[in-house]
């Protein structure tokens, strides 16, 4: 079973983005679009256990981010719309601070759903949304 080591997990987001941090723990509800992006993401978590919190994380403290901000991309071609990135070599500079974390690769299904509700601005019906299982949403890297 997907959580049988720890049956209610929460993931932490530790952000220096305070709109970000705001959006987590509080969910938009000044627009549309972020009404509608809440309304998906609550439609995936509701018969989940996974739980999600966010963290305030002082910018001068937030390295690891401040890195990819400022990763240069592989290409010399600036005219390049798909830029690829080494991101082993943040792993290697980051090593202490990113030894426990693994990457998490989204679906094609999913960057499919929220591309749809980016671009209709309405969630998907809650139907559909149940249908999701955790393994339909991305997979973790080892």
């Amino acid at each position: 079973d997907l959580f049988e080591d720890d049956p209610f997990p929460v993931i932490l987001c530790k952000t220096d983005n305070t709109s970000a941090l705001s959006w987590i723990n509080h969910r938009c509800k000044g627009s549309l679009l972020g009404r509608a992006l809440g309304r998906l993401f609550v439609g995936l978590l509701m018969d989940s256990p996974l739980g999600i919190n966010a963290t305030w994380i002082n910018t001068h403290d937030n390295e690891v981010a401040d890195g990819l901000s400022r990763f240069k991309s592989n290409s010399d071609n600036v005219s390049n719309d798909h830029p690829t990135f080494d991101y082993s070599l943040l792993q290697q500079k980051y090593e202490k601070t990113l030894s426990g974390c693994r990457l998490w690769l989204p679906s094609s299904r999913l960057i499919s759903l929220i591309y749809t509700v980016l671009t209709t601005r309405q969630s998907p019906p809650l139907k559909e949304l149940r249908n999701f299982k955790p393994s339909d949403l991305g997979k973790l890297t080892t």
